[in-house]
């Protein structure tokens, strides 16, 4: 997986992975994705996992004290 975060910088972010459980979205999994620093105003994570079968949306928001906590917009996929 990948996707980019404003704004800009090295370090990481954290990738939040949310599961569909009967209509309603849980907390599934989260981990620390690497930030490569893709522009002044732009940051693009990476991260691999594998995850069960299931609905899912994903997000990623900052994590670190340098910045203020922004999220990125739902994505929603199904994993077969």
């Amino acid at each position: 997986m990948y996707g980019s975060l404003k704004p800009g910088h090295r370090g990481r972010t954290r990738v939040e992975f949310y599961r569909n459980v009967r209509g309603s979205y849980k907390l599934s999994r989260w981990r620390y994705g690497v930030n490569t620093k893709y522009s002044s105003t732009l940051s693009k994570w990476t991260w691999r996992y594998t995850l069960p079968p299931g609905q899912y949306r994903i997000r990623a928001r900052h994590w670190d004290s340098g910045h203020a906590k922004t999220y990125s917009s739902w994505r929603y996929f199904t994993v077969r």
